[in-house]
């Protein structure tokens, strides 16, 4: 798929989805981080010309902050928003009604450092985030972004996304076009 193929909907239903993790997850504001394509979008966002946007959203844990039991208390209650796990155990599927009263689908990939993976830290029992390498630079080099926008539901929200900065956001990207080549 490539940007053009975007359509300008199914790229403002993405950004709605990130209003909504943020404002689900805030509590762990340190613990998550923003990267993979709407990186640009969000650090530069008058740019020109101006970036697409992305069609997912992928979303780095950093497993040391997070506990367990009030973990899985977020994940329940992105679940009673209408996010459902997908036969992947580390994707979540959002379905997001946009304004044509069309259905857009919006996976959410969750990511924690593939050393974590390795030694079986994953954040919960049944829920395993995809181990990443070289990730350690997005969490240590992640600043705050203001983001506003649409919810999914049609509420206007202003939240603090953490985002990867550049420096992270090309190391990940370098590593996942590396495994994509190997594949």
């Amino acid at each position: 798929m490539t940007a053009r193929s975007f359509r300008p909907d199914a790229v403002a239903a993405a950004r709605s989805v990130i209003l909504e993790l943020w404002q689900v997850l805030g509590a762990f504001r340190d613990a998550v981080v923003l990267v993979g394509g709407w990186v640009p979008e969000l650090l530069h966002p008058h740019a020109r010309p101006p970036h697409t946007g992305s069609l997912d959203v992928d979303v780095l844990l950093n497993p040391g902050p997070l506990g367990q039991k009030r973990y899985a208390e977020r994940l329940r209650l992105l679940e009673a928003r209408g996010y459902e796990r997908t036969e992947q155990p580390f994707k979540y599927r959002r379905k997001v009604v946009i304004g044509t009263g069309r259905s857009v689908v919006v996976d959410v990939d969750f990511l924690i450092p593939k050393r974590t993976a390795k030694r079986g830290r994953g954040v919960l029992k049944s829920f395993r985030a995809i181990g990443a390498d070289r990730v350690e630079l997005a969490l240590a080099d992640s600043a705050p972004v203001i983001v506003d926008g649409t919810m999914p539901g049609g509420a206007l929200n202003r939240v603090e996304v953490t985002v990867t900065g550049v420096a992270g956001f090309l190391v990940m990207k370098a590593f996942a076009l590396h495994g994509r080549l190997k594949e």
